[in-house]
C-alpha cells in the first residue's frame, strides 16, 4: 500500500509541477493556443514514465533498475521531442523549424524532464528507504 501511495504522490506532483512550468513556458513564450494540446501531451507523458518506473521497479531490487528505468524515460522524452520536431517539420514540406515550432518544443521537452526527474527521485528513495 505504501508503494502503491508513493506511486500516486510522484504522479501527482509531477503532474502539478510540469503542468505549472507548461503554463509559464506558454505565457512567457506567447503560445497560449496550443497550450491544451501540449498539457495533453504533458499529461500522458506523464503516465507513460510512471508505467516505465513502476516496472523497473518490480523488475529487481535495489535502486539500479529505477535508474535504468528513469534512463528509458529520458529516452522516451527525446524521442517524443523527435518525433514531434519531424511532424512539424513534415507539415512544413520538410523545411526548417520556425522559432515558434521550438518554442512549442521547448514547452514540452522542459515539463517532459522535470517529470522523470520528480518521479524517479520519489521511486528511487522509497525502493533505497525501503531495502530490507
Amino acid at each position: 500500500m505504501r508503494a502503491f501511495t508513493t506511486f500516486a504522490v510522484a504522479w501527482f506532483l509531477s503532474m502539478v509541477a510540469a503542468q505549472f512550468l507548461a503554463l509559464q513556458l506558454a505565457i512567457r513564450f506567447g503560445t497560449r493556443d496550443e497550450l491544451v494540446l501540449v498539457m495533453f501531451i504533458v499529461g500522458a507523458f506523464a503516465a507513460i514514465t510512471l508505467a516505465v518506473l513502476a516496472m523497473a521497479f518490480i523488475a529487481g531490487e535495489g535502486a539500479r533498475p529505477v535508474d535504468i528505468g528513469a534512463g528509458v524515460a529520458l529516452v522516451l522524452a527525446l524521442a517524443l521531442v523527435c518525433g514531434i520536431l519531424v511532424y512539424g517539420m513534415a507539415r512544413n514540406d520538410w523545411s526548417r523549424p520556425t522559432g515558434y515550432d521550438m518554442r512549442i518544443i521547448a514547452e514540452i521537452l522542459f515539463p517532459a524532464l522535470l517529470i522523470v526527474l520528480i518521479q524517479w527521485w520519489f521511486v528511487r528513495r522509497y525502493r533505497v528507504r525501503n531495502v530490507e
